[in-house]
């Protein structure tokens, strides 16, 4: 594929919408486009997994988002699960006809990055239209970066696993804590 055939895929990072990745099609690509200030009317197509309330709260944030940047259009298309998104945005990227921005899983990000099918953000954000990262605590930021030190992803919907037991119940079964996830823990239940 030439680099005239190659299609974008860029992102921002704006309110709660904010990006997962930005993918170009086959090939390589060193840098992003370079960023231009216009008023004129842009629709951009975010895919995501977000359904239920989710999907409500994210509704909402579009809608603040649109309130202060009135030119930008931001077309929600949800796709409800890992299983339906990662190989669609695989054929939206062979076929030259990604979303502009997507929620992605940091495993996927690999193969989109070795073949050149994901922009380095990190002239975007430090660029002069750049944007601090203190906000985001560093461990949310390192699923995201690749070990060249570039930003790719940037978090979004991420939640901590937690598990609550009965200590009573364990107690009286003789073990004396719960077991670390992934060990024994299903012996133990």
């Amino acid at each position: 594929m030439t680099s005239k055939t190659k299609a974008r895929f860029t992102a921002s990072a704006a309110g709660a919408v904010v990006l997962a990745a930005g993918l170009a099609g086959c090939g390589q690509s060193t840098a992003p486009p370079p960023a231009t200030k216009s008023s004129a009317p842009v629709t951009i197509t975010f895919w995501n997994e977000m359904t239920g309330p989710y999907e409500t709260a994210l509704a909402g944030e579009i809608q603040q988002f649109h309130k202060t940047h009135p030119n930008i259009t931001v077309k929600d298309v949800v796709v409800p699960n890992d299983a339906a998104l990662e190989p669609k945005l695989l054929s939206a990227v062979v076929g030259q006809n990604p979303p502009t921005i997507s929620q992605m899983n940091p495993p996927w990000a690999t193969g989109f990055i070795e073949t050149g099918s994901l922009v380095n953000l990190s002239p975007l954000i430090s660029g002069s239209q750049g944007f601090s990262l203190s906000s985001f605590y560093p461990n949310m930021l390192k699923p995201g970066k690749w070990p060249n030190g570039n930003q790719y992803l940037m978090p979004f919907n991420l939640g901590a696993a937690i598990m609550y037991y009965n200590k009573a119940a364990f107690q009286a079964a003789g073990i004396a804590h719960p077991p670390l996830p992934g060990r024994n823990s299903p012996r133990t239940a």
